[in-house]
């Protein structure tokens, strides 16, 4: 996980996927994982016995059980039943799709993904914008549900995978696994997918009111910015880096930084001396 400008930004989901044969090693696998951390799973696996035994064991975190085709829908339907949980529907296409999706649906099941099986970006990226497209402009309810793509399948490299993902985050994943973990190239797609997914008309801004940083007493100094998020935290880095203790009084601009802030006559002189006296800096320090 990674700290950014006050967020800490991370994978959600961890994937286990049966690819060893070996039903009792993915079985132990998906027990270590669901003892060690509290998150939600994906289980993945063509071999339904194994797939619905992983899920008797993390049940309660409502995994997602991925896949379900055309070949054992009706297998998995009643086991399905037995312990709601989401699951993952995969066809050769996205025509495939509806017939999956409408026999769920019939049988009480709805809490699905859609998987149109792409097999490489160029597929992905079209039945990706096929699915949204039929969902929200022609109001297509068989395809109305959100959807999950595998870069770990589709790239031929890490790097590709990562510019699949980054590709995907755009066009129209809802959920996207990953096999490359490197920190160089899992942190620029989830600060890709956290500005994607930020509403633009609400800038991240920080809370009004001062903050202390490394513990400073009644002689250290003060410093006044605006609650733009990013310029608080330049800031409050820059203090940390000068190892000099001191108060750092974050103003509320509307989210806008120092100098637009200024140019809006949300960061003047009146405006900063009343925040001064109201935050109660004041009180905590004896000099002026």
């Amino acid at each position: 996980q990674f700290l950014w400008i006050g967020l800490t930004l991370k994978a959600d989901l961890p994937a286990l996927y049966f690819e060893s044969g070996d039903k009792d090693k993915f079985l132990a696998l998906v027990k270590k994982v669901y003892q060690s951390t509290d998150m939600g799973m994906i289980l993945i696996s063509e071999d339904m016995d194994a797939l619905f035994s992983a899920r008797d064991i993390c049940a309660d975190r409502n995994p997602l059980l991925y896949p379900v085709t055309k070949e054992n829908v009706e297998t998995a339907i009643p086991k399905i039943k037995e312990k709601p949980t989401p699951v993952g529907i995969r066809g050769e296409s996205v025509e495939e799709l509806v017939p999956l999706t409408t026999k769920l649906k019939e049988a009480g099941i709805e809490d699905v993904v859609l998987d149109p099986g792409s097999k490489n970006l160029l597929e992905a990226i079209r039945d990706q914008t096929f699915i949204r497209r039929a969902a929200i402009k022609q109001g297509f309810r068989p395809l109305g549900y959100p959807t999950i793509a595998f870069p770990c399948f589709i790239a031929e490299n890490g790097l590709k995978e990562i510019m699949a993902a980054s590709a995907l985050i755009n066009k129209f994943a809802g959920i996207i696994v990953l096999s490359n973990f490197d920190q160089y190239s899992l942190l620029p797609t989830l600060i890709q997918r956290l500005n994607i997914y930020t509403d633009p008309r609400f800038p991240m801004a920080v809370e009004e009111k001062y903050y202390e940083v490394l513990e400073p007493d009644e002689y250290s100094p003060v410093l006044v910015t605006s609650n733009w998020a990013l310029t608080y935290f330049l800031v409050s880095s820059a203090v940390e880096a000068t190892k000099v203790p001191a108060y750092v009084c974050v103003k509320d601009s509307e989210g806008l930084g120092v100098l637009t802030a200024w140019a809006a006559g949300k960061f003047g002189g009146d405006s900063v001396r009343a925040f001064i006296k109201k935050c109660g800096v004041a009180d905590r320090v004896k000099h002026r």
